[in-house]
């Protein structure tokens, strides 16, 4: 439990870390030095969420609004230029805030697993993302796309991947009476659950976990088929893959991290580290640094 401003004779600062993805936020404050309280909203991704800034202002006046919050620490994903910071901002406009930072999920991704060290990042959550990070900043990046355009080796591509080969018949039996049960889908309603979401990117990411419950064969062929064209597509694009650890980030690179391990190996790749969550990694580098 926290005091409000007003109960806290010395304005005890507090710090705020949000790191959004595209399905969820985490929220942590840190105060002396140790996490007081943290919790979790809806992503707040800005092409996937077009209520972002709303959610934002909600959230902070609903359970921050009484805090003396010195230093906003965001980062998020589908930061791509100055418009979503500046709404990210915004959202944070009744805090009373000495400073804010508004990144993209790459930057998060870069110190959760590379502190001050260089090296490629890879995000494989929803969606998917990757750059070159020199220890300070992201210095090249391979653009996503979106979950229109790309988001190779994603949950997306892997849910997309189970249900192209649902519906042409390409899963066995079992594996379609595994996912209809488990789904509540048919081939009579399948066009309407997916193309009736608000939200379809996530939709159908949420069909990634199935891949682990297919049979051998057919997880073995979709996770080669999508990982790979996340290596062919995106890993290789950097030049600097060849000379730098790669490190994983995201629900999907740790679901799927024997497989990820395999795929560097026999292309003759340094693996870094694989990291779920970003976030204890993110509230340990800040503490380390305020």
């Amino acid at each position: 439990m926290f005091l409000s401003f007003g109960q806290v004779e010395n304005h005890l600062k507090l710090i705020l870390i949000v790191e959004s993805g595209s399905t969820k936020a985490d929220w942590v404050l840190i105060s002396n030095k140790a996490v007081s309280d943290k919790f979790q909203t809806i992503g707040l991704n800005p092409f996937s969420n077009k209520d972002y800034i709303n959610i934002i202002k909600q959230t902070v006046d609903q359970k921050l609004s009484d805090l003396y919050i010195n230093k906003v620490y965001f980062y998020g994903a589908g930061i791509v230029s100055k418009k979503e910071k500046e709404g990210v901002a915004s959202g944070f406009s009744n805090l009373n805030i000495a400073q804010i930072s508004v990144n993209d999920d790459l930057m998060a991704a870069a110190i959760a697993t590379c502190k001050n060290d260089p090296g490629v990042v890879c995000i494989l959550g929803t969606g998917s993302n990757i750059g070159y990070y020199n220890g300070k900043e992201i210095t090249a990046k391979v653009a996503s796309g979106g979950y229109l355009l790309g988001a190779e080796g994603s949950g997306m591509a892997l849910g997309r991947e189970v249900l192209k080969r649902y519906i042409r018949n390409q899963l066995s039996i079992n594996s379609m009476r595994l996912l209809e049960s488990e789904y509540e889908i048919d081939k009579s309603n399948i066009f309407d659950k997916v193309y009736a979401q608000k939200v379809i990117n996530k939709y159908v990411a949420s069909f990634a976990p199935l891949v682990n419950k297919l049979e051998l064969k057919e997880k073995i062929e979709i996770t080669e088929k999508v990982f790979n064209e996340f290596l062919e597509e995106r890993i290789l694009k950097l030049e600097t893959s060849r000379t730098n650890p790669i490190n994983f980030v995201g629900s999907i690179a740790h679901s799927f991290s024997k497989e990820l391990e395999d795929m560097m190996k026999s292309n003759n790749l340094a693996l870094g580290k694989i990291v779920e969550k970003p976030i204890d990694n993110l509230v340990e580098y800040h503490i380390r640094h305020n």
